[in-house]
C-alpha cells in the first residue's frame, strides 16, 4: 500500500485521478493521526472499462466504482459494519479552480454560498431521523440502495470508529488498498499534538509496512504563487480583500498564512518520525508517478494545475509573483524538506 500524506495544493486530486485511471483501490482520510475519531471509512475499487479525450481536452473514463463503507452504529458495541455499493457511468476527469485571484472569472464566493450550494444539491435528505434509525438497524437491508442512502445521511451521527474496533479490523479494511490518500487539511490545528497520540498497534504496523510518501515541490516560486492564488479558498473566505490588497495593508497576514501552509510538510514528517514510520519525499515537479506508484497510465503533470486559467491574466500573475519572491527571500527558503 502507498500512503500519500497530502495537504493543501499538495497534488491530492491528481492522485485521485491517477488512482481511477489505473483501476486501483483507494481510501481517503481527512487526518489519519486521528482516524479513530472518524465516523466511517470509505474504500472504493475502480474498474475502468474505456477511456478517451473529450473535445475540451479533458479525459473521460467509463468506470465502475465498487465501494465499501465501514462504520459503527452503537457506542456500546465494538462491532464494525460494512455496507457495499456500486456506481457506474462515464465521468470526466475535470479540474476547476476555486476562488482564485489571478483569473478574475474565478469568483470569490462566500462560505455561505458554498454551504448553500452543498446543502441544496449534495446533502439533500429524504428520511426523517426515526426513519433513518429504523432502516439502519434492519440488517436485512444492508447493501440495498435504501440502506446506503440512509447511511449516507446518517454518517455524521454514527459513533466514532474507536481505538479497539479499528485495531481489530485494520487488516480487513486495508489489506487490498493500493493508495491511502491523506487529505491533511487540519493537521496544524489537530486536537492531538504531534507525538502524543497512540495509533492502534495493528494499524500502525500496516502503515509502517507501507510506502509512505510526502509530496513536496522543488519549484518553490510556483508553489508559493499557487498558495497565494488560492488564499481566499484556503482561508475559508475569512478576508474580503484580495491577497494583493492584504499585502498592501498588512503583509504579515500573508506571511503567517504561507508559514502555516509551507510548515505542513514539517508537521507531517515530524509526526511520522515520532511514530517510527519510514517515509520518502516525492517531488511533484520532477519525480515519476509511474516509477514511484507503479502506475501504467500517467497524466500530464499540469493536468490539475491552475496555470491553464492564467492565460490572458499575466498582469495579475505578476502581482502575486512579486509577493511570492519577497516571501521566499524573507524566509530564506531553499527546500521544503525538513
Amino acid at each position: 500500500m502507498k500512503v500519500y500524506w497530502g495537504r493543501k495544493s499538495g497534488g491530492k486530486l491528481h492522485m485521485r485521478f491517477l488512482s481511477k485511471l489505473n483501476s486501483q483501490t483507494l481510501v481517503i482520510s481527512d487526518n489519519f493521526f486521528t482516524i479513530t475519531e472518524d465516523q466511517y471509512i470509505i474504500k472504493e475499487k475502480y474498474t475502468v472499462k474505456n477511456r478517451g479525450v473529450s473535445p475540451d481536452g479533458r479525459l473521460w473514463i467509463d468506470i465502475i466504482i465498487d465501494g465499501k463503507t465501514y462504520y459503527r452504529l452503537d457506542e456500546k458495541s465494538l462491532k464494525l459494519y460494512c455496507s457495499e455499493y456500486r456506481n457506474q457511468g462515464v465521468k470526466k476527469l475535470h479540474f476547476h479552480t476555486y476562488d482564485a485571484y489571478i483569473n478574475p472569472s474565478q469568483v470569490q464566493q462566500s462560505y455561505k454560498g458554498h454551504k448553500k450550494y452543498y446543502d441544496k444539491f449534495i446533502s439533500n435528505r429524504i428520511f426523517s431521523d426515526e426513519e433513518r434509525k429504523r432502516i439502519l438497524h434492519d440488517t436485512e437491508k444492508i447493501n440495498t440502495v435504501l440502506y446506503n442512502k440512509a447511511l449516507d445521511e446518517e454518517r455524521k451521527n454514527c459513533c466514532q470508529l474507536g481505538y479497539t474496533t479499528l485495531n481489530l479490523n485494520a487488516r480487513e479494511i486495508f489489506e487490498d488498498v493500493d493508495i491511502l490518500l491523506i487529505d491533511n487539511y487540519d493537521i496544524i490545528e489537530q486536537k492531538i499534538s504531534v507525538g502524543h497520540y497512540e495509533m492502534p498497534p495493528q494499524l500502525l504496523k500496516i502503515i509502517r509496512e507501507s510506502t509512505n510518501i510526502v509530496p513536496i515541490k522543488s519549484n518553490l516560486l510556483d508553489h508559493v504563487l499557487l498558495l497565494l492564488d488560492s488564499f481566499s479558498h484556503h482561508t475559508g473566505h475569512k478576508y474580503c480583500d484580495t491577497p494583493v490588497q492584504i499585502y498592501k495593508e498588512n503583509k504579515n497576514i500573508l506571511w503567517e498564512y504561507l508559514d502555516t501552509e509551507i510548515g505542513q510538510v514539517h508537521k507531517v514528517v515530524k509526526s511520522l518520525e515520532s511514530k517510527k514510520i519510514p517515509y520518502q519525499y516525492f517531488d511533484l515537479d520532477t519525480d515519476s508517478y509511474k516509477d514511484v506508484f507503479d502506475f501504467e497510465l500517467d497524466l500530464p503533470r499540469d493536468y490539475t494545475s491552475y496555470c491553464f486559467t492564467w492565460k490572458n491574466h499575466m498582469d495579475r500573475h505578476a502581482d502575486l509573483e512579486k509577493i511570492a519572491k519577497e516571501y521566499i527571500s524573507l524566509r530564506n527558503i531553499t527546500t521544503m524538506k525538513l
